[in-house]
C-alpha cells in the first residue's frame, strides 16, 4: 500500500496525539475517505466527479450537481462521547446559494442531524439541530481556487467549528444530536433521491473519528497548503438551448413588446398574481392582487384593468368586491385563474382571513366580459377548502380540465416579518378538474405528491398541456426540492395520474411557471431558469413535448428596482395567429407590466388532406443549413461504399445512422454504423458500429427513431445467403455515456 506523505504524516499525528488520551483503539474507531478516486471504498457517487490535484495525491471535483454518499451510515450516528469530522474543501463559487461540504439529513423524511456547508453569504457555517437549528458562523471565508480544512467537533452539551486549523466558534446544545437513518455524504444532500445543497468544488481528505478531538489536537492536526486549483466554468443548469434557435430568438426580440399597467407606492404598492386574458369582446383584461405592501395581509383583494388596443393603454385599476369586502374588510381575497370559456368568463378566487388560515375557493361569472359579476359559489367538492384552481384548458375532445394545488391541513399560525403572519399549508396534492359539459359540473382527478413528508410546506402551483398523442403534461413547483420543477403525466386525457410527481432538469426557485401548448408537441414555457433566484424572466420552447426545450430566450434579464430583485408570476396567452406570447408579470411586487413577445415561426406539421401544390408553388426554404455527415475517406479509414442514412433527433442530439462497407457493395464487410452530433448538425462523433455480422453479404439502409421510454430503434434489411430470403433486423439499444 502506497501511502501519501500527507496523509501517512495525518494518521501518524492522530497517534501520537491520542497516545495518552483515555480513549483506546482510536484507530480502529477512525475512517478515512482519501478521494483518490470517483470509486472511493466506502463510498458511492451520486452523479459526477472528475479527478484534480488535491492535497497530495488527487481529490475529486463535484459539479454542483452531485454526492457522495457513505455506503454504511449507521456507524456515523453521533454517539455518547461525540465524534470529530475534518476535510479539506476548495470552493470555485462560494456565495449566493448554499453548498453542502458534509451532513446527516433527509429533509424530506424529517431526519435532521447535523450539517457544515458554505452558506449563501459565502461563510463557513455549522447546522446542528435542536428541535430547531442551532448555528455556528465563521468570520472567515473561503477563497475561490485555495484549499481550507473545515472541522467539525461535536462533544457532550457543545459543538464547534474549525477553520484552518483554528476555532471558528462553539454553540451549546441541550439535548444530543438525533440518532436517525440519515446517510453520511458530501458536497451534498440526498433528500430521498433529489440532491439538494449541492457544493461546487473540490473535496480531500476527509477523516471522521468517534470521539470529540481537544484544541490541541484540532491545532496540530492543520497543515497549510498553499496549491490552488484553477476555477472551471460552472456547468449550464438545465436542458441544453439550440445555437440554431438562439439565433431565431434574437430576431424575435426586436419584435417584443411591452408596457408598463401599474406602478405601486405606499400604503397601496402591491401587485402579484397577475394574469392576462382576452376577453370574449375582444378587450384584454388583467386581474391581480393588490392591497396592501405585502401579501399575506387582510388588506388583499382583486383588481382589475383593461386594455382597448391591445395593450398599449389601459384603464385604472378597479377593484372586485365580489360581496366580500363590503361585509368584512379584513377578509384577504386572492385571484388563482381566470378562464375564459363559450363567452363566458369565470374567475377562480380564494379568501382567506390574512393569513391563509380559513381558506376557501370561490368561483364566479361574467357573461359581459368582466364588467358584472355573479355571486360566489364554492369551488367542486374538497376542493372549497385550502386550494388554487391554476390555468385551464380545453382538450382537442372539448373538455375542459383545470389543474389544482390542494392541502390537507394549515399549520398553526405563525408570526413572519414585515408585520405579517402566517398559517403554512402542509402536505400539498395536486391534480385537475373536469368537465366533459362546457363547466356545468365537474369531477376530480389525482392526488399527486411532491414529498412524503406529511408537514412538507410548498406553493405547489401547477400547469398543464395536451400534447400530440393525447397525454396531459402537469409542471408543478417544489420549494426546496432541488431547484427544478418537478413534472407529472397523465395517459389518459386526465383521468388518472401517478402518485408522485418526478423532478426534471430545469432549474427554478420556487416560483409559478406557465405552459402554453402551441400545437402538437410544441409547448412554450415562462418561468425563471434558476435555482437561486426569480430572475431572469425567460420564454423556452420545446418541439418534442418537453423532452427537450433548444429554444431558450430571456425576455427580462433583471428588475427595474435593482438586481436580484423578483420578477414573478407570468401569465397569459397566445395570440390567435400564433405570432405572440401576451402576458403580464409582477416585477419586485410592486409593478405590473405586460409583455408581448414574438414567437417564432413554427414548422408546420404535415397534414394528411392536405392538397399537395404543383412543384412551382412550393416556397423555397430560407435558413438552410448543410452539413456533411461522413465523408469518404477511404485513405484515412479504409471504407469504400457509403449508403442509406437515416436521422432521428433524442435527448438534444443527432443521430445519423447508415450503411458502411470496406469492401464493395453487397459484400460480407457490410456494417450498419451511426455518428452522434451534439450541435445541430455542425460537427460529428467518430464512426460506431451497430451492426457488423452481415454474413450473407448485403445489408443496408438502417433507419432509427426514438421509442417512448428514450430508447432508440434501428431497423435494416438483410440478406440471409444461407436462406435465399431477405429479412428486416431491428436493435434497440440507448447511449450511456
Amino acid at each position: 500500500m502506497n501511502m501519501p506523505p500527507f496523509r501517512l504524516r495525518y494518521l501518524l499525528l492522530v497517534l501520537l496525539l491520542c497516545s495518552g488520551c483515555p480513549f483506546a483503539g482510536v484507530a480502529a474507531e477512525s475512517t478515512t475517505w482519501p478521494f483518490e478516486t470517483e470509486k472511493a471504498s466506502g463510498l458511492s457517487l451520486q452523479g459526477a466527479a472528475v479527478a484534480v490535484e488535491g492535497m497530495e495525491g488527487k481529490a475529486q471535483s463535484l459539479d454542483g450537481r452531485s454526492l457522495f454518499a457513505v455506503e454504511e451510515s449507521a456507524g456515523y450516528a453521533p454517539s455518547e462521547p461525540g465524534f470529530t469530522l475534518m476535510l479539506w474543501v476548495n470552493a470555485y463559487d462560494p456565495g449566493n446559494d448554499q453548498q453542502m461540504l458534509a451532513g446527516k439529513n433527509v429533509y424530506s423524511k424529517n431526519q435532521r442531524e447535523w450539517g457544515v456547508m458554505i452558506d449563501k453569504d459565502g461563510r463557513f457555517r455549522l447546522y446542528l439541530w435542536q428541535e430547531g437549528w442551532k448555528t455556528i458562523e465563521a468570520e472567515k471565508k473561503p477563497e475561490p481556487g485555495r484549499w481550507h480544512q473545515v472541522g467539525v467537533v461535536v462533544r457532550p452539551g457543545e459543538a464547534e467549528l474549525w477553520v484552518d486549523g483554528k476555532e471558528a466558534g462553539t454553540v451549546s446544545l441541550a439535548r444530543p444530536i438525533p440518532r436517525t437513518g440519515a446517510p453520511l455524504t458530501f458536497g451534498g444532500i440526498d433528500d430521498g433521491g433529489r440532491i439538494r445543497q449541492a457544493f461546487f468544488g473540490a473535496i480531500d481528505e476527509a477523516h471522521y473519528h468517534e470521539r470529540p478531538f481537544s484544541a490541541e489536537e484540532m491545532a496540530a492536526l492543520y497543515q497549510p497548503h498553499d496549491a490552488t486549483l484553477p476555477i472551471p466554468e460552472r456547468p449550464a443548469l438545465g436542458p441544453k438551448h439550440s445555437p440554431y434557435w438562439s439565433a431565431v430568438g434574437e430576431r424575435n426580440a426586436a419584435e417584443d413588446r411591452t408596457t408598463l399597467i401599474f406602478d405601486g407606492k405606499k400604503p397601496d404598492s402591491l401587485a402579484c398574481d397577475t394574469t392576462l386574458r382576452k376577453m370574449p369582446d375582444g378587450s384584454w383584461v388583467m386581474i391581480m392582487l393588490g392591497g396592501g405592501h405585502t401579501e399575506p395581509l387582510p388588506q388583499n383583494r382583486v383588481f382589475l384593468t383593461r386594455s382597448h388596443d391591445e395593450g398599449k393603454t389601459w384603464s385604472p385599476l378597479q377593484p372586485l368586491d365580489l360581496g366580500i369586502k363590503s361585509r368584512n374588510p379584513d377578509t384577504a381575497l386572492v385571484p388563482s385563474e381566470l378562464m375564459i370559456h363559450g363567452g363566458r368568463a369565470t374567475l377562480f378566487v380564494a379568501t382567506h382571513d390574512g393569513t391563509f388560515a380559513d381558506w376557501k375557493e370561490w368561483m364566479t361569472h361574467s357573461d359581459d366580459s368582466g364588467r358584472t359579476w355573479s355571486e360566489l359559489e364554492p369551488a367542486p367538492g374538497r376542493l372549497h377548502e385550502r386550494t388554487f384552481i391554476r390555468n385551464h384548458i380545453v382538450t382537442r375532445d372539448g373538455r375542459i380540465l383545470l389543474p389544482f394545488q390542494h392541502y390537507l391541513r394549515v399549520a398553526e399560525t405563525r408570526e413572519i416579518n414585515n408585520g405579517r403572519r402566517f398559517s403554512a399549508p402542509t402536505n400539498p396534492r395536486n391534480g385537475v378538474l373536469m368537465s366533459e359539459d362546457g363547466g356545468k359540473t365537474w369531477t376530480e382527478h389525482g392526488d399527486i405528491r411532491l414529498s412524503e413528508d406529511d408537514d412538507y410546506h410548498g406553493w405547489a402551483e401547477n400547469n398543464i398541456v395536451e400534447l400530440a398523442d393525447g397525454r396531459i403534461g402537469m409542471i408543478i413547483r417544489a420549494d426546496r426540492l432541488g431547484g427544478v420543477l418537478h413534472y407529472a403525466e397523465s395517459i389518459d386525457g386526465g383521468r388518472t395520474w401517478p402518485e408522485f410527481a418526478k423532478p426534471t432538469t430545469i432549474p427554478n426557485p420556487g416560483s409559478k411557471a406557465t405552459l402554453y401548448g402551441l400545437g402538437g408537441n410544441r409547448v412554450a414555457l415562462l418561468h425563471n431558469p434558476n435555482p437561486r433566484g426569480r430572475h431572469p424572466l425567460a420564454l423556452w420552447i420545446s418541439f418534442d413535448g418537453m423532452k427537450t426545450w433548444p429554444y431558450q430566450r430571456v425576455l427580462v434579464p433583471e428588475s427595474s428596482r435593482g438586481p436580484g430583485k423578483a420578477l414573478n408570476y407570468p401569465d397569459g396567452f397566445v395570440s390567435d395567429d400564433g405570432k405572440f406570447l401576451h402576458f403580464a408579470f409582477d416585477d419586485a411586487r410592486s409593478r405590473a407590466v405586460y409583455v408581448g413577445a414574438r414567437l417564432p415561426d413554427l414548422p408546420e406539421t404535415w397534414e394528411t388532406k392536405a392538397h399537395l401544390p404543383p412543384s412551382e408553388e412550393i416556397p423555397v426554404l430560407e435558413d438552410v443549413r448543410f452539413e456533411v455527415i461522413k465523408p469518404w475517406e477511404f485513405e484515412k479509414d479504409g471504407y469504400r461504399f457509403l449508403h442509406g442514412v437515416g436521422l432521428a433527433f433524442h435527448g438534444g442530439k443527432l443521430y445519423a445512422s447508415f450503411g458502411h462497407n470496406q469492401g464493395g457493395e453487397n459484400t460480407e464487410t457490410e456494417e450498419a454504423r451511426y455518428r452522434v452530433s451534439e450541435d445541430e448538425g455542425s460537427t460529428w462523433s467518430d464512426p460506431m458500429i451497430l451492426y457488423g455480422d452481415a454474413t450473407g453479404g448485403d445489408l443496408g439502409y438502417p433507419s432509427t427513431v426514438e421509442l417512448d421510454d428514450g430508447d432508440l430503434l434501428t431497423v435494416w434489411y438483410e440478406w440471409i445467403a444461407a436462406d435465399k430470403t431477405s429479412v428486416l433486423r431491428q436493435l434497440r439499444w440507448r447511449m450511456t455515456g
